[in-house]
């Protein structure tokens, strides 16, 4: 119940700052930015308003039925405390984004390529806590064919993998000291490294546990 009211009050606050802001900001707003934190897309107030609202609350949404929907959900259930919490941490994320994006379009213009690593890095330290704690289910975790066909091979995986989930923080706000060019490069690279080094990881695993 803690967590539930958490997030409906998470959710309000994105809703109730999209209508605050449609007040002040301009009837163009800037919506993207590159990689060296500089604005390259813009869209109008109004669907920059309506666009995070709409992405919280689908989510929210999302996060809190599909786990109802899995055959191993009794599974899911044993790791609830973390994946409550991994929801809130979620939504907590959108939103700091939402006012870093109006904030940007009012004048307090926080660089993006400062920001986002320190934000993405906190957002992984806790699904580093929530991949060592989950078990094997279809929806939430490193889903690889061989995690998903053994709890062995999905234990070891998310062990390995919830380390190198926490250590993102730390890479990625190392990366906020280097050029531009390294930091975006860095951070693209340690997720994408991260991501098929925990594939091969658990392939390698399967079939030592086959042996």
């Amino acid at each position: 119940m803690k967590n539930k009211i958490l997030n409906l009050s998470i959710l309000a606050v994105s809703i109730l700052t999209s209508v605050v802001a449609f007040f002040y900001l301009p009837d163009q707003v800037a919506s993207h930015w590159n990689y060296l934190g500089a604005p390259d897309g813009y869209s109008s107030k109004l669907s920059t308003l309506i666009l995070f609202p709409a992405l919280l609350v689908f989510m929210y949404l999302l996060l809190v039925f599909i786990p109802q929907l899995d055959p191993m959900k009794k599974n899911i259930a044993k790791f609830n405390d973390q994946f409550s919490n991994f929801i809130s941490i979620m939504l907590l994320f959108f939103v700091l984004v939402q006012y870093q994006v109006l904030l940007w379009n009012l004048g307090v213009q926080i660089p993006f390529n400062l920001s986002f690593p320190i934000l993405l890095g906190g957002l992984f330290y806790f699904i580093g806590t929530l991949l060592e704690k989950s078990k094997r289910n279809w929806t939430i975790g490193i889903r690889t064919p061989w995690t998903l066909s053994s709890d062995k091979v999905w234990d070891a995986t998310h062990k390995k993998g919830a380390k190198l989930f926490k250590i993102s923080p730390l890479v990625f706000f190392l990366s906020i000291f280097l050029p531009n060019d390294f930091t975006f490069g860095i951070v693209i690279g340690y997720l994408l490294g991260t991501v098929i080094f925990l594939f091969v990881y658990s392939y390698l695993l399967f079939k030592k546990e086959q042996k």
